[in-house]
């Protein structure tokens, strides 16, 4: 097996508290691992883990799978939701006043790990580029 012929495969490297460690993965050989104390040894043992199945299929006379292409993303897509959904969601972008694309994009962000709720964001438009930006509103001081 030529050294290229591995690189064209995908991996990854994972931390595992389990194996107090780092894994190294690939997609398109769901079975194999390859443990390593750290990410470069892990890596090591991939290529060489990697090496050996592809020998294997290829003794078996299996056929190997398709290398993974890195995926371009245009940052668009379609969803469709309820119509009462939608309904609440333009609602509180026009009491925001922002579109309903920011309201949404912040929302998603904020589901994926944000820190700021999207009730606490506020929304100016940026001078230069003439984008709406979300920044964290002040935080209202708790009188006592």
């Amino acid at each position: 097996m030529e050294q290229g012929d591995l690189a064209n495969y995908s991996v990854r490297v994972v931390w595992s508290a389990d194996d107090d460690g780092f894994l190294a993965l690939c997609d398109e050989f769901p079975e194999l691992s390859a443990f390593g104390e750290t990410r470069r040894k892990a890596l090591r043992e991939f290529d060489v883990a990697l090496g050996l199945l592809i020998e294997a299929y290829q003794a078996e006379g299996r056929p190997l799978p398709a290398p993974k292409e890195a995926v371009r993303y245009s940052g668009q897509f379609r969803v469709r939701v309820p119509k009462a959904l939608h309904a609440r969601l333009a609602a509180e972008a026009e009491a925001q006043s922002v579109s309903l694309n920011t309201l949404v994009n912040t929302y998603l962000s904020y589901s994926l790990g944000a820190s700021t709720q999207p009730s606490e964001f506020r929304y100016r438009q940026d001078e230069e580029s003439q984008f709406l930006v979300a920044e964290r509103a002040p935080r209202r001081s708790r009188r006592q």
